[in-house]
């Protein structure tokens, strides 16, 4: 075999070979990367949390409701509160159901609340339950019928 194809296969495996162990990222893609999550050891234990099985949760109901805050009360609790617009051609009770949630996506409290929307209306909601002590707190809203 000539030498020159040996040079040119050696180049050729070292540039795939580092292409390989690379990643084939650049700087731009490397921001994509999302860490592994570590345990700490300061991680505080969470108590289990007695939550709702049986959430309403309509696609098209929860399309009317917006969520824009989550604020701890005075007294100690969490409040979820949003916008309701009722798009229906009917007047509409809303089922609203949020959680309370830790940092790693675990269920630390939440809160309910039923709101009557005229049709084409709009209306402010909220809904204040018990979380446990915990920062971050995180509202999800997980279901509205």
């Amino acid at each position: 075999m000539p030498r020159g194809f040996v040079k040119f296969g050696l180049f050729v495996t070292v540039v795939v070979v580092c292409a390989v162990l690379s990643g084939c990222t650049t700087a731009a893609h490397s921001a994509l990367r999302i860490p592994a999550a570590r345990p700490t050891a300061s991680a505080a234990p969470v108590a289990p949390v007695a939550v709702p099985t049986a959430i309403p949760n309509d696609p098209a109901t929860r399309s009317d409701v917006t969520m824009s805050a989550c604020v701890p009360t005075k007294d100690g609790q969490w409040r979820a509160s949003g916008t309701i617009r009722n798009h229906a051609a009917t007047d509409h009770n809303f089922h609203i159901t949020v959680f309370f949630t830790n940092r790693a996506s675990t269920v630390i409290g939440f809160a309910q609340a039923s709101i009557r929307v005229g049709s084409g209306a709009k209306k402010l909601w909220q809904a204040t339950g018990s979380a446990q002590d915990l920062a971050p707190t995180i509202c999800v809203l997980r279901g509205v019928g």
